[in-house]
């Protein structure tokens, strides 16, 4: 039994690890992309310019590409 108590305390602590370096990850990127923070510039991806059929947009890369069916959608 002091096993398995032992496991799942391991278990609540590694969650919690990966919890706090999930959040630390999220606060460098919008310190980075948002805040634009100077010590942190060489991290910060550049803009590019996305040209779509009916319109031009600025992306600086930030978006889940998404794949795309080739199929006909009605």
């Amino acid at each position: 039994m002091p096993h398995s108590h032992l496991t799942q305390s391991l278990s609540v602590l590694l969650d919690s690890l990966e919890h706090r370096r999930d959040m630390a990850a999220i606060v460098v990127f919008h310190k980075v992309q948002v805040q634009k923070v100077p010590h942190l510039a060489r991290l910060r991806h550049p803009l590019r310019v996305s040209t779509r059929s009916m319109r031009t947009v600025l992306n600086g890369g930030d978006a889940v590409k998404v794949p795309r069916s080739q199929e006909c959608q009605l």
